[in-house]
């Protein structure tokens, strides 16, 4: 840089660039087009509907694939359920209680629940992480699923006594939630496209 480079000079502006902006004409509703997708109860949509099963820790990231693998093809049965997912992570244990990474991680969790293609969740821990079951469901609001209006299932392999234990329970809330399933019974039309 130079310091003719730097010179400030007068210039105009030109404050009436969008005068001539014209609001848009929208169409009437019966006119509008709509996609096949699921209606959350806060007003957002979903394009799928999927079941997730939740590791709080890498210790339990086992256990939450074998409940999801048990569900592979449950669209056959389900035909408005896309999946039965196990969200899996490395992290969880070896995190420093109430720091950044221990929010985050909490954050990302909860942002797969509350994402509007899941209708529930089951979450799943070892028992002695430091990210809590119970700690991830107060601070990121998950104790109420709120597209099927109940609690989410929450195991824990400790309280549950083993691993395979833990995965029959978790067998049985995924099954729970399919067969009690509100808003998930069929795709409602739905959102402008």
């Amino acid at each position: 840089m130079h310091v003719h480079n730097l010179g400030v000079q007068a210039f105009e502006r030109n404050y009436r660039f969008c005068e001539d902006a014209v609001e848009p004409e929208y169409y009437p509703p019966e006119q509008m087009r709509y996609f096949m997708g699921y209606e959350r109860p806060d007003g957002r949509v979903g394009t799928r509907n999927y079941l997730l099963v939740i590791s709080t820790v890498n210790c339990s990231a086992s256990v939450s694939s074998y409940v999801a693998r048990r569900f592979e093809g449950v669209s056959r049965d389900y035909p408005n359920v896309d999946g039965v997912m196990a969200i899996t992570h490395k992290g969880g244990c070896g995190v420093a209680l109430g720091s950044e990474d221990y929010f985050q991680l909490q954050r990302t969790l909860a942002g797969f629940a509350k994402h509007p293609n899941v209708f529930g969740y089951v979450i799943i821990g070892l028992g002695c992480e430091v990210n809590q079951t119970q700690d991830l469901i107060v601070n990121e609001s998950l104790g109420r699923i709120t597209t099927i209006d109940r609690p989410p299932k929450v195991i824990t392999i400790q309280g549950a006594g083993g691993t395979q234990a833990a995965v029959e329970m978790g067998v049985q809330a995924v099954a729970e939630m399919l067969l009690g399933r509100t808003p998930a019974e069929g795709r409602n039309s739905r959102s402008p496209s």
